[in-house]
């Protein structure tokens, strides 16, 4: 682990910390992560609730048009593996805060912020 994210370790799972840490480095384009979570099936909606509370406190952001997806951004200063650790960090704490025990996950990494669109095609009579 590098000597830069040492420094970052517990700032990084502290959700005021993580604040103060991007006000800090406001500006620096940074590594964004896109989330997409699928629950086993017995998982109810107050567990999902949970969940999603939970990540948000993390400073994930939720994408509205979708289920289960979410973003975060990380500063250039985090390796890609940090990343991903913490990724896997933040996953596991809402999920044992939502008492969540079977989840899939998928991350995709990139400078950019996903693209989103939707498309509603008019039926036809």
């Amino acid at each position: 682990m590098k000597a830069e994210e040492q420094l970052f370790i517990s700032s990084l799972h502290n959700s005021n910390k993580r604040a103060k840490l991007n006000l800090l480095i406001g500006g620096v384009m940074g590594v964004k992560a896109l989330l997409t979570i699928d629950f086993e099936d017995g998982v109810t909606s107050i567990q999902r609730n949970v969940f999603n509370l939970e990540l948000e406190e993390l400073q994930w952001i939720k994408i509205p048009e979708m289920h289960n997806d979410w973003e975060v951004s990380f500063n250039d200063l985090i390796s890609r593996s940090f990343a991903l650790n913490t990724v896997k960090a933040d996953v596991a704490k809402a999920a044992r805060k939502a008492k969540i025990t079977k989840y899939q996950v998928a991350i995709q990494f990139g400078q950019e912020w996903p693209v989103r669109f939707a498309e509603q095609k008019a039926r036809q009579k």
